[in-house]
């Protein structure tokens, strides 16, 4: 095992392949056990340090974000390229939605000819 600043030289040496087998969807732990130069001189930890510290593979950050074309989050049931379609579907949904509110039970009624005794 060498020391840090050995360990950091060697990453440095290898930093091509280490970079082409991330690309390739090699895991940190298989690329440690594919070059057998790396399992010799170091332990898996430092790779992993002297790679962070390199910043020689790239993570996401917390604030980045990934745009996906295709999510629906935004499209519920209404088509928002077509807005004349929207309206209809927008003022039918309404209609039903007011109806069901109109004509629905209130949830708690209260007789006040018992004067409270049927309440627990």
């Amino acid at each position: 095992m060498g020391r840090k600043h050995q360990a950091a030289k060697i990453v440095y040496n290898f930093k091509d392949q280490i970079i082409d087998l991330h690309k390739k969807r090699y895991t940190l732990l298989e690329i440690y056990e594919t070059i057998p130069e790396l399992k010799t001189n170091m332990s898996y930890s430092t790779l992993a340090r002297n790679c962070s510290n390199l910043q020689l593979l790239s993570k996401k950050s917390k604030d980045e974000k990934i745009d996906k074309t295709d999510s629906t989050k935004n499209e519920n049931f209404v088509n928002e390229n077509h807005v004349s379609e929207n309206d209809d579907k927008l003022s039918e949904n309404a209609k039903r939605n007011r109806a069901k509110l109109n004509n629905r039970k209130p949830d708690f009624f209260y007789d006040a000819s018992t004067d409270g005794k049927d309440l627990i």
